[in-house]
């Protein structure tokens, strides 16, 4: 292939194919309105991001179960690992990772997905846990064999691991101590009500879905952030319980605040932009604190 004369062309047109059989169309077009990143840079970081979270195996998987499982339930299965190759994507995009860097930046994340993918439902918040368990369970009993059940039920999760990786490495601290830390700091900050209510906002115009990736960045970017101003706050703690529990003694006020905010917003039902703006206006404080 390296000796073809157009072996540019073939891997193009492959690549190409490749993406739009298993994600969609539009998924390059929606990810250059979000990111404004030219569109080789979108397959480039779809390609990354296929490597890293084994998602051919999952694919080849899904398209084994012709004709032993409902069409319907292998087009789900596939939308759900597209939304994880979207979210994948979009996070190498923004870390612009460099072409001479790919190869590292595979096995290093690559590493850090195997090694939390099965650790999961020990790791996630107890109500994620139990929704998590129920999709793995529900495709079991649909005839989908479990190791695969278990990917595409956690494929809506695994994605966090990129920030994980991230955060260990630059605190130098062991990935399975920033995994448990970075998920229960969830039930301390309901972050995975606020990443729905965001889901839920609408989409209908190039700035209501410009706004919403915004959002999203933001709200990432403040888990990362927090996860590591708890860290940092007590180097020499060793569990995720210890520390959050220094983490909440120093930031008693900030993090009693930003509950009773969050609580109003919970009771009022619908959550708009403006509502969700100062949410993230509230973790921040506690961030700064």
């Amino acid at each position: 292939m390296l000796r073809h004369p157009l072996k540019r062309e073939i891997i193009a047109t492959y690549l190409t194919n490749t993406l739009t059989n298993r994600v969609g169309a539009t998924l390059v077009h929606q990810l250059a309105e979000e990111t404004d990143a030219a569109p080789a840079d979108i397959v480039r970081a779809c390609i990354i991001a296929r490597a890293v979270f084994g998602l051919e195996d999952i694919w080849q998987g899904i398209d084994a179960l012709d004709n032993q499982v409902p069409d319907a339930l292998q087009a789900q299965m596939l939308a759900d690992t597209g939304r994880l190759i979207e979210r994948a994507s979009l996070w190498f995009l923004r870390h612009r990772v460099e072409r001479s860097a790919i190869e590292a930046a595979v096995a290093r994340f690559r590493a850090a997905a195997d090694l939390v993918g099965p650790q999961l439902a020990t790791l996630l918040a107890p109500a994620d846990a139990a929704a998590q368990g129920a999709r793995r369970d529900e495709l079991m009993q649909a005839g989908v064999p479990a190791e695969l059940a278990r990917r595409v039920a956690g494929a809506d999760s695994i994605a966090a691991v990129l920030d994980i990786a991230e955060i260990a490495a630059a605190c130098e601290r062991k990935l399975e101590l920033v995994a448990s830390l970075y998920f229960a700091l969830d039930l301390h900050l309901n972050h995975g009500w606020l990443r729905e209510r965001v889901s839920a906002l609408p989409t209908d115009s190039h700035w209501q879905m410009l706004a919403r990736a915004a959002l999203f960045d933001d709200l990432a970017a403040l888990k990362r952030a927090l996860t590591t101003s708890v860290i940092r706050l007590s180097p020499t703690l060793e569990t995720p319980e210890a520390l959050i529990a220094a983490w909440q003694a120093h930031n008693q006020v900030p993090l009693e605040r930003y509950r009773r905010f969050l609580a109003e917003q919970q009771a009022a039902g619908t959550v708009d932009l403006a509502m969700l703006s100062v949410a993230m206006r509230e973790m921040r404080l506690i961030e700064g604190a």
